[in-house]
């Protein structure tokens, strides 16, 4: 799940099991280069920008923005993805947002979802023309890229959540109301892909989990990895916390765009 081309995977297995319109929060993806020869056939009937990331690899490492086949290299393991040209703004700006998860179990699956997260800003207004599509300040959104960008603007002040390009879900999540969005059915939207996405990796990691512990319960109740995961007034006894990285479109749509094994915090 971590991985993002087994996320893929994943989840187009549980949509060719349950149908695409039940499963439909991973943009179209392909794999390459096994797949490069779907992608371009794919492209013919979708052109438009497409967003190449690795399989494996955090902090937004050697990401970049195609439009066109001839620009997708095939040396290396990438996963390439149709890229979501109509995000949510907020002045302008895009944005994601990080969402903690803790599962306990996946026999039966027992998962936490942290109340708080956190809205991660690109540090360029958002400019849907082409053009653009080389400018990372402003079509990506994680901190190890725009802390290099001379607008990033940082504060340390804990008890300013909607100031600088981190705020705080919450803070994101007022703004929204207050123009009128309706955000009490966008977190159930965004509660739905968490769960769908654990669900479409239950059955591979349960029946990896009883291969070393052959008994019920076992996996993640038995607890093969033990930690404390607290965050101000939150503690979890858990065996794994995920970070969803999700992206919201302008028709309030939400989209995992990879999830994070142990994830930063801050």
């Amino acid at each position: 799940m971590t991985r993002k081309d087994r996320l893929y995977k994943n989840v187009q297995k549980m949509q060719q099991e349950k149908g695409v319109k039940n499963s439909n929060f991973i943009l179209t993806t392909f794999l390459l280069p096994y797949e490069f020869e779907d992608f371009s056939v794919a492209f013919q009937r979708e052109k438009g920008i497409w967003i190449i990331k690795p399989v494996a690899s955090s902090q937004r490492k050697r990401i970049f923005l195609i439009n066109h086949p001839d620009q997708v290299p095939l040396d290396e393991n990438l996963v390439i993805s149709r890229y979501i040209d109509n995000p949510l703004l907020i002045d302008g700006y895009k944005f994601d947002v990080r969402i903690y998860v803790g599962v306990t179990s996946y026999d039966l699956l027992v998962a936490y979802l942290y109340e708080e997260g956190s809205t991660r800003f690109a540090t360029v207004k958002y400019d849907p023309n082409g053009r653009s599509i080389k400018n990372a300040f402003m079509h990506l959104t994680n901190y190890s890229v725009n802390k290099r960008s001379h607008r990033y603007a940082r504060c340390d002040d804990p008890d300013v959540e909607d100031f600088c390009n981190k705020w705080s879900m919450s803070s994101m999540l007022r703004l929204l109301k207050s123009e009128g969005k309706d955000t009490f059915s966008l977190m159930m939207a965004i509660e739905d892909v968490v769960i769908k996405t654990l669900l479409s990796v239950e059955s591979q990691i349960l029946a990896a989990s009883r291969m070393f512990v052959p008994t019920k319960g076992n996996c993640f109740c038995l607890i093969r990895f033990f930690f404390i995961f607290q965050i101000e007034k939150f503690i979890l006894f858990s065996s794994e916390v995920y970070g969803f990285d999700i992206l919201i479109d302008d028709e309030l749509k939400p989209w995992v765009l990879e999830v994070n094994l142990s994830p930063s915090l801050g």
